[in-house]
């Protein structure tokens, strides 16, 4: 099985090209062909010309969970209770986004989808372990600490112990931006990159 099939292509040429998405996201990688491939594919396109492999997991960057978690949602008004638990836990187990599919891209209720989506994330926050995801998250920062590790660190740890619900980082360039273990928005000078920090 291809990890791009040919209506994907095409859905990049005739949509992702024009639209000049930022990033592509691989479903079903096996191999390290697969990647050679879709890099391949993108050249030709001309779009995402410099093409980025990001090691996610093993360096402890942002995790997406992308699947057909609310499948039932296609052709239905409600998910399954199997459906709800599943996007609860992918909260409760650090994801930082989760990627919707065929619910919403031929689904017959993609708002509601996406609404059910963002009110079972946003209770899930609520019981969130944030100071159990901090610690853990602090055993592979690297010793010593950088300034912008040393900087952010304490403001989790101060935001934590005053139950903060947000921490705003004042930032000039995106590479300065740290990403606490809890809710935080860059306020950034240009619009554009604020509306692409959102998924």
């Amino acid at each position: 099985m291809p990890t791009l099939f040919d209506k994907d292509k095409d859905v990049m040429k005739k949509w992702g090209a024009p639209n000049k998405i930022d990033f592509l996201s691989l479903s079903y990688t096996r191999h390290a062909e697969d990647v050679r491939q879709a890099r391949e594919f993108l050249s030709k396109l001309v779009i995402l010309a410099k093409t980025l492999i990001f090691a996610k997991i093993e360096n402890v960057e942002t995790l997406s969970i992308a699947t057909t978690l609310f499948f039932s949602m296609t052709d239905n008004l409600r998910p399954t209770r199997l459906e709800a638990t599943d996007v609860a836990n992918a909260v409760l187990d650090g994801s930082d986004a989760i990627l919707l599919g065929v619910e919403t891209l031929r689904g017959l209720y993609t708002i509601e989808t996406i609404s059910i989506v963002c009110r079972i994330g946003a209770e899930a926050e609520k019981v969130f372990n944030q100071d159990l995801y901090f610690k853990r998250t602090m055993k592979y920062v690297g010793e010593p600490m950088t300034h912008l590790e040393s900087i952010t660190s304490s403001a989790v740890r101060a935001a934590i112990k005053v139950k903060a619900s947000v921490i705003i980082c004042f930032t000039s360039s995106t590479g300065e931006k740290e990403c606490p273990p809890c809710r935080s928005s860059s306020k950034k000078k240009s619009i554009e990159v604020e509306l692409h920090k959102r998924i």
